[in-house]
């Protein structure tokens, strides 16, 4: 699986979570591909809270998230010097296009912790002619709760407990817990 050993102790890596979405744009008469450009707001800068739609500030492990402006097509949030997410946009696609890339857990506060994260980018797209346009991605961070079913039953035979050959003797079976999307095990 994604585990790694290290002096007895499991480590699960994070699988990242990727997502891609149009940007619905129709670039009319001036569509010359190579001379359009989608690109966030100028007003996003390196070091802003990332906030959601509904004005919450974003952690990862308690941690405030901040925008690093890579270039104009690329911002990430990052906590510290661990990126937790990153935004990219495509001019090329034929409709324009984005992706969403989420590395790290981006914590959920709340009555079960499954409170969907809503963030909304201003982005400004340029066709071939430099006629420019204003419009925004929205991105949905969703998260689950820990669901526990029926643990199985499991009997234990009594006699070979106050047998001493047989005290290695053991059982096992699950608790019938589905941990949801925070279940970084494969196994």
């Amino acid at each position: 699986g994604n585990q790694i050993l290290v002096d007895n102790i499991q480590l699960t890596r994070f699988e990242p979570s990727s997502d891609t979405g149009s940007l619905n744009t129709s670039w009319g008469a001036d569509d010359a591909a190579a001379l359009r450009m989608a690109a966030f707001d100028s007003a996003l800068t390196t070091g802003d809270a990332v906030i959601t739609t509904e004005g919450t500030a974003l952690t990862s492990n308690n941690e405030a998230l901040t925008y690093n402006v890579v270039n104009s097509t690329t911002i990430q949030g990052v906590a510290g010097t661990r990126i937790i997410f990153e935004v990219t946009l495509d001019s090329s696609a034929p409709n324009g296009s984005y992706t969403f890339k989420l590395f790290d857990n981006v914590d959920h506060v709340g009555t079960g912790e499954d409170t969907a994260l809503n963030l909304t980018l201003d982005i400004t797209l340029t066709d071939a002619d430099g006629d420019t346009v204003g419009n925004s991605v929205s991105i949905t961070i969703d998260d689950d709760t820990p669901v526990v079913g029926t643990p199985a039953d499991i009997s234990v035979n009594a006699d070979i407990l106050v047998t001493p050959d047989t005290l290695d003797d053991s059982t096992d079976g699950s608790l019938g817990i589905d941990w949801g999307a925070d279940d970084g095990n494969s196994d």
